[in-house]
């Protein structure tokens, strides 16, 4: 059994059909066994929600009811105190160990967010960011996918 947090460029590619991923996306969340779960992050909840907020007309009511329907298949994982302590020393390390300045780390601040939660999950996080890559290059433990890929 796996859980899968996934990030809201994953989520941005399940909204239509017509994107460039959609099949993609969908096929490895098909090919998920029953044991398997599927999470969003309450952060990754409020990145949508901003991005409800600043569409307008029809595209706004269509993001709502695919926001529904997410809500409907997936749940929202919370923030914890134990993520908290996961993301306290990811981010320092990225500081001095990828010589990031503040200002760079703070930029990616929700992405610390989203690590930490997978790692306090002992989750996979599924986003094609790749300041996740360098983050995995910092913790190990720290499992990530991109499921825009063909061959896993």
């Amino acid at each position: 059994m796996a859980l899968y947090i996934l990030d809201g460029n994953i989520l941005a590619e399940l909204e239509d059909r017509q994107k460039p991923y959609f099949q993609a996306v969908r096929q490895q969340l098909t090919a998920l066994t029953s044991e398997d779960r599927v999470a969003i992050s309450v952060v990754s909840a409020y990145e949508y929600q901003h991005g409800i907020a600043k569409a307008k007309g029809e595209l706004q009511e269509a993001l709502r009811r695919t926001w529904s329907t997410f809500l409907d298949a997936f749940e929202i994982l919370p923030l914890t105190l134990a993520g908290a302590a996961h993301y306290g020393k990811l981010r320092s390390r990225y500081e001095r160990e990828m010589g990031a300045t503040t200002r760079a780390a703070n930029r990616h601040a929700s992405d610390f967010l989203l690590a930490a939660t997978a790692l306090d999950n002992g989750a996979v996080l599924v986003s094609s960011d790749r300041i996740f890559q360098r983050l995995r290059e910092l913790e190990p433990d720290f499992q990530i996918e991109d499921w825009r890929e063909a061959d896993l």
